[in-house]
């Protein structure tokens, strides 16, 4: 997940060259690397490591260093938000397989 997310980043450096301005870039990398990064942890956020968790967080760190977005993500709290928009979503949905599986835990 994190190489793929870095091959885009790499992409969005050379867009950036190309003269696309910093809010459309800001767009591009959400399109591209953050709906990557939410995709993915539908299936696997609970699963991450520090040490994964960690590795993202560079990506996020490298992406403003970069210059190809102003806005500084937090990993954790993307994938701790994103997990509890599930669990409502299970909850309001009367999903009671997924919520049971949510509770055992």
């Amino acid at each position: 997940m994190a190489t793929v997310c870095n091959q885009r980043l790499y992409m969005l450096c050379q867009i950036k060259r190309q003269g696309l301005p910093l809010n459309c870039l800001r767009l591009v990398f959400d399109s591209f690397v953050m709906s990557r990064l939410m995709y993915a942890s539908a299936s696997c956020s609970g699963y991450l490591n520090v040490e994964c968790v960690s590795t993202i967080q560079k990506l996020f760190t490298k992406s403003v260093k970069w210059g190809v977005t102003s806005k500084r993500y937090q990993a954790a709290d993307i994938f701790d938000s994103y997990q509890l928009v599930c669990y409502n979503f299970s909850s309001t949905r009367r999903c009671f397989v997924i919520r049971m599986l949510y509770d055992s835990f």
